[in-house]
Formats: C-alpha cells, structure tokens, sequence
C-alpha cells in the first residue's frame, strides 16, 4: 500500500511538471515571444492595457509610501492605487523594489501571462491526476483548460483577469482537503491579483470550510469559526497594505450593474464578435469569430462579454457524450462535491445579475432596493463570477469520459475534442498569433523634440480638458511616468468622479486667472479651447503637435 501511494505522488508531481509545459508551449505557439521582451511596450499604449502599463511606471518612480501600492502622480491630485490600475501587486511591489536595477521602459505582464498559461497547465494537470486520470488523458484534459475562450478573451486587455490558474488552484486545493494555511495563501495571492478573482476563491474557501466542518467533519465549528475570523483579519490588512481603501468607500460601487452580466446561454453562445467592436465602434477588420461551427445566439446587453463563457465545439461535444454516460449510468455526484457544486451554481446566479436572460431576450428583473444596489454594484462586471462553474462543468466533461469509457475509446474522444475545439477557435487563434507574434511598434504622436526636455523641467503636466473618453491622455501619461512628472489624467477603475470634477474646475480657474505655476506644463487640447483663456504674466505660449502648450520657464 505504501509503495503505491508513493508511486501515485510521484505521477501527480510529474503530471504538474507535464502540465507546467504544456501551458509553456501553449503560450509560445498562440503568443509568441515578442511580447516577453520588457521593452516591448506598443502592444500595451492602448485602451485598458495602458491604464495597466503606465500605474506601473508611475508607482515605481514614486516613493514609498502607506498603503505600499499609493500611486499620487497617475491622475493627481487625486490618489491611487495598482490595485484599481490593474497593475499586479504581486508583481508590482517586488519588481519597485528592483527599479533601480531596471530599464526605463519595463512591463511584466507578457511575462505575466505566459506564467498564467504556464500555471493553468499546472493546476488542470493536477486536478485529473488527483482524480485518477492517466497520463494521455491529463495532456488532453490540460489542452481543453488551455483552450477555454472564457480566459482567451482577457488577452485582450485584461492581463491580471487571465489568472483562471487561481480557480484552478481553489478547486485543487478543494479536492485535496482541508488545509488552513493553503487556504491563506491562495486567498492573499487572489487578493495581489484581482478583486474579482479573490471573491470567487472565497467562496470555494466557503465551501472547503463547510465541507471540513459538516461532511469531512475534519475541523469543528467552533476551531473553524475562530480560524476562518483570524484569517479575515489577515486578510483585511493585507488589502490595506497593498492599496484597496484609498479612496473613498463610496468608490467601491460602480455603474454597469445588470448590463455586464452572463446570459442564461452563456455556455452556448459564441458572441457575435464583429457585431460587438461595431458597438463599441472598433475595426472589425482582421479579426476572427470565437465559433467556426456554431451561430451566435445573442446577448441582451453589450456588456455581457463580461459573461461570456463559451465552452467550444471541442468542449460541447465531450460534455454531451459525458452527460449521456452519467444518466444512462444514474451515477450520482459525490457527497463531498455538493459544497463546491452549491457555491459555484450560486457564483452562476450572481453573474446573471437582477436582469435575467435568455439569448435576446430579458426573462424577468428582480427589484432592488438602492442599498442592496449599491452593494451589488460594488462588482458590477458580475457575468465574471460564472468561471468557476464553467470550469467545474469543464473538468467534470473530461473525467466522465476519461473514466466511464475504456482507455482505447476514451482518450481518442479526448483528442477529438481538442481537434473540435481547435477547428471551431480557428479564426480566433489565428487572429491572436497574427496579433501577437508580430505586436505593432507605439507611435508616438508627441513628434516634437521639445517635449521631453519639457518635462525634464517641470515637475507637473496637466492637461486640459482632463477627459479620458479618448486615447490622446495616453502619450502625455506615458510622458510624464518616463520623466518623472505628475499628471492630472488617468484611466482607473472606481474613479472619484466627484472629485475629478473638483479638480477639473480647480485646474480651469487656475489657468484663467493666469495664476499659472512655475513647475507646471499646461496642455490644452486645441486651440479654440486656447483662445478662451487670458493668461497674464510672463507665461509664454507655444504649438507643438497641435497642441497649445503654456509654460512659465523655458524648455
């Protein structure tokens, strides 16, 4: 008994390494290796990755300060944090302490992401092995988690939202029983990474604790209740340290409640991909459709790719003949699985949000009262909270097949899946390796050379009107992170609009009365706007780029 208890750790310990490269070469043969390079940084100076790109660069240069991840230039005088820039805190605060050593210019979220890919391998691998799935079957099984649109999508600009590997891990540990101290440590990694991605691995920890303490009855109630409140406290700090409560507590809500939320047909759907960047007025040139074999089945909301999980032909396929198996077998599922099961179907309900509905059509809305409104809102991209179910339905596909068929039968389903899979994301993976292998240089339409040694020389950079709606705030941010400067615009998630609004005024009656600031560059966005101004004193005026530039010392 002992030896083949050792032998099965063994398989599980190679199966992860298996799984680590599969993930590994997965990542190379979609992304390529270009954008590992950290002074790679065009593929980033757009949209949602900017905001991501340049809370780094801003927070590096800074001083430490309490909480560690304060950022007080990206968007001043407003605070920040890299938790509500998306920056990473797990990689963020140990790379500034490396700043100094760094290159001027350093992103780490393409490494990010082939270490997401990398542990998605990992934990999927392990998953199957621990539940008694050989070799073949593992590999496939890893390459169906790999090829799961529902993370695909976040590739897009959601780098930090690519670490499903954290789900993985939660369902893992779940399985493995219960361990106080790995709970911790997976819930304070969640918590370095995603506020989302933390709120699903507290509600598997929820269902471990239950289950330790009402199935495996391995923890009493009151020892677990007692540990489970210590760990929130840890918990709680550990969010203040790295910058969660900067602002005020009525940032933490947001809009989009309702409208960012899963359809009923989520599984099923692959999103109408060219109908959605029309929305949102994006070429659709170039790029693929999530399905080669199935239609679109539609959404309520454009908000609802926040939702979206599509499983995939490959995925469809194997959980049809999995689902034949179980009933056709009346197997029922594991006593010790309900917690999990129980969490994750009410994770589903959450993502549907108050709007339910099916396809294009709206079921019905449930009413709700402005404080429950409020504190829904607070994770207002509620569609996301169906991952951990996706998966679970995932994994469950691959294991019924893997062990109800014979090994000759079931591993060629197996690799049928993967091919099914593969073919149906055609025009997708294709789209990814066309963007990605070959990621576009950044052109910087700050062509004037006197822009640089204006920065040099003024601590300050503020930019009028201080709207973010367009993509022209970005090379003025990324101007003033590389020169050291503060700057007055910014893309943050939970923005105090209220005090942007304070601070837009404050900034305008500034540059009316002409009371201009010596360690200031001012940028107005035209010229129309320019001529509304009377600045007195010795300010002087200059165009550069089509931009109107006042600065009290030369540059």
């Amino acid at each position: 008994m002992q030896t083949n208890n050792t032998w099965r750790s063994q398989t599980k310990q190679t199966g992860a390494w298996g799984g680590l490269l599969l993930g590994i070469l997965f990542f190379l043969w979609l992304y390529g290796a270009a954008i590992l390079n950290p002074a790679e940084t065009g593929w980033m100076l757009h949209g949602d990755p900017a905001q991501h790109y340049l809370g780094w660069e801003f927070f590096r240069r800074e001083p430490w300060s309490l909480p560690l991840g304060r950022i007080e230039n990206f968007g001043a005088p407003l605070t920040a944090s890299i938790v509500f820039t998306d920056s990473l805190p797990l990689l963020a605060i140990p790379l500034k302490l490396l700043s100094p050593w760094l290159p001027e210019t350093f992103q780490y979220f393409g490494a990010w992401m082939l270490l997401c890919h990398a542990l998605t391998g990992w934990f999927a691998w392990r998953i199957f092995s621990r539940l008694g799935l050989g070799v073949a079957a593992s590999a496939l099984g890893t390459l169906l988690m790999l090829l799961m649109p529902a993370m695909m999508l976040r590739a897009y600009g959601h780098e930090s939202l690519m670490a499903h590997w954290l789900i993985l891990a939660a369902i893992d540990r779940y399985l493995a029983g219960w361990s106080g101290r790995g709970w911790l440590a997976l819930v304070l990694l969640a918590a370095a990474v995603h506020a989302y991605l933390l709120a699903m691995l507290l509600a598997i920890f929820c269902a471990a604790w239950l289950r330790a303490v009402a199935v495996d009855r391995t923890l009493s109630l009151v020892q677990g209740g007692a540990r489970a409140a210590l760990g929130a406290l840890l918990l709680g700090g550990w969010m203040a340290l790295l910058g969660y409560f900067v602002g005020a507590t009525k940032q933490l809500a947001a809009e989009g409640y309702g409208h960012y939320s899963a359809n009923l047909l989520t599984w099923f759907d692959p999103m109408d991909w060219r109908a959605f960047l029309l929305h949102y007025g994006r070429d659709p040139a170039g790029k693929g459709e999530w399905s080669h074999f199935l239609p679109a089945l539609g959404q309520t909301t454009a908000g609802q790719y926040e939702g979206f999980a599509y499983l995939g032909a490959g995925l469809l396929l194997l959980a049809g003949i999995a689902l034949v198996s179980v009933l056709r077998r009346r197997q029922r599922l594991p006593g010790f699985m309900l917690p999990l099961l129980a969490v994750a179907l009410a994770l589903f309900i959450a993502a549907l949000s108050n709007r339910v509905s099916l396809g294009g059509r709206e079921l019905f809305a449930v009413p709700l009262s402005d404080t429950m409104l409020g504190m829904l809102s607070i994770f207002r991209a509620s569609g996301r909270f169906v991952w951990p179910l996706t998966y679970l339905a995932a994994i469950a596909a691959v294991v019924v097949v893997a062990r109800q068929w014979p090994a000759r039968a079931a591993v060629p389903l197996l690799a049928l899946a993967v091919l099914v899979q593969t073919l149906d994301m055609n025009g997708k993976l294709r789209e990814f390796r066309d963007k990605f292998h070959r990621p576009a240089a950044y052109q910087n339409p700050l062509a004037d050379p006197l822009w640089e040694s204006a920065a040099q020389r003024h601590r300050r950079i503020v930019v009028y009107p201080a709207e973010v709606t367009g993509g022209d705030w970005i090379p003025f941010a990324r101007l003033a992170a590389l020169s050291g400067a503060s700057i007055n615009v910014s893309n943050v998630a939970r923005a105090d609009e209220q005090g942007r609004l304070e601070a837009a005024a404050a900034l305008e009656a500034e540059i009316a009365s002409g009371a201009l600031r010596p360690d200031t560059l001012y940028v107005l966005r035209d010229a129309g706007i320019a001529r509304e101004f009377h600045v007195k004193g010795p300010a002087r005026m200059r165009q550069m780029d089509g931009y109107t530039v006042f600065f009290l010392e030369g540059i």
